[in-house]
């Protein structure tokens, strides 16, 4: 749940959990996500590009399915506005009937959406900030 809004790696995971001595295989944590994507708790957005090779090597984002499981869910010592902000707006746009992946500029920057209507085909990139100030 934490992770969410963020981009998900199975393998930075299991090497994390193996890193504290919890034994279990990548597979098992492959099977894992996908039963929680199955059960609709959480949805996957891949990196858009053009190359079959950078959507396998490039992590996709994780989204929890409703930002009320996200704070239930999470332990935080204050709120994190834009996660929830992000996770509404990718809630809205699967409602909408648009497609999404998320951009990573050639200066290292990222682009939270890139949307493409599933009947018009309209595209556009989308770019979710709670705060702005810096």
């Amino acid at each position: 749940m934490s992770s969410s809004c963020g981009q998900f790696s199975v393998n930075k995971f299991f090497n994390a959990l193996k890193s504290l001595s919890i034994k279990c295989t990548k597979n098992s944590l492959h099977e894992y996500l996908g039963h929680l994507i199955d059960a609709f708790l959480f949805y996957t957005v891949p990196i858009h590009s053009r190359s079959e090779r950078s959507r396998l090597i490039n992590s996709a984002k994780i989204y929890s399915i409703d930002a009320g499981l996200l704070n239930a869910m999470t332990f935080r010592n204050s709120y994190n506005c834009g996660q929830l902000l992000e996770t509404m707006v990718f809630m809205q746009l699967r409602r909408g009937n648009y497609d999404t992946g998320y951009v990573h500029t050639k200066d290292g920057h990222e682009v939270d959406f890139f949307t493409r209507h599933r009947i018009s085909g309209e595209t556009q990139l989308i770019q979710v900030c709670w705060e702005i100030s810096d």
